[in-house]
């Protein structure tokens, strides 16, 4: 699928046995708040689907301090192998080429999230507002911990 002003990457995105195969640029809907994005799949060195990942490409105040721009899910028979973590690393030029750095949030409780995150290097900004205090931007999200991934381009380690 092919979306205005969204190019799909002009290289592979890889990293440590991971390669994301883009499985669409999803547009975005304004009138929902949802924000233009590309989802990708996670394949390991097996060629086996692992989970997701995907990049959000705009700012909303939902995005900045409830979802952030990067997301991403490993398939529970596959946790545990740092499959989050080289995904995200496989993004990183190109997070770096087209945002320079993204918003990363995670669950407070979500232990395998926020180990990823600080893997990466990424720098801690607090917590969300209080999700009850700010519903219409939080739209039922718990409360999240929140970090700034910059990748540098000319890491090959994506860090």
């Amino acid at each position: 699928m092919t979306v205005p002003g969204l190019l799909p990457p002009r290289y592979l995105l890889t990293h440590a046995g991971v390669t994301l195969r883009l499985e669409c640029i999803f547009p975005g809907d304004e009138r929902k708040g949802l924000v233009p994005a590309y989802h990708f799949r996670i394949i390991n060195e097996a060629d086996e689907d692992v989970g997701n990942i995907s990049f959000r490409v705009d700012d909303t105040p939902h995005l900045i301090h409830f979802a952030g721009h990067i997301g991403y899910a490993v398939d529970p028979p596959h946790r545990g192998r740092h499959y989050a973590l080289r995904a995200c690393r496989a993004l990183a030029p190109f997070v770096a080429e087209i945002k320079g750095s993204a918003i990363i949030t995670a669950d407070t409780d979500n232990t395998p999230s926020l180990r990823t995150i600080e893997r990466l290097g990424c720098q801690y900004l607090g917590n969300s507002p209080d999700p009850a205090s700010v519903p219409k931007i939080s739209r039922g999200c718990p409360l999240k911990r929140r970090y700034r991934w910059t990748p540098r381009p000319d890491d090959p380690a994506g860090a």
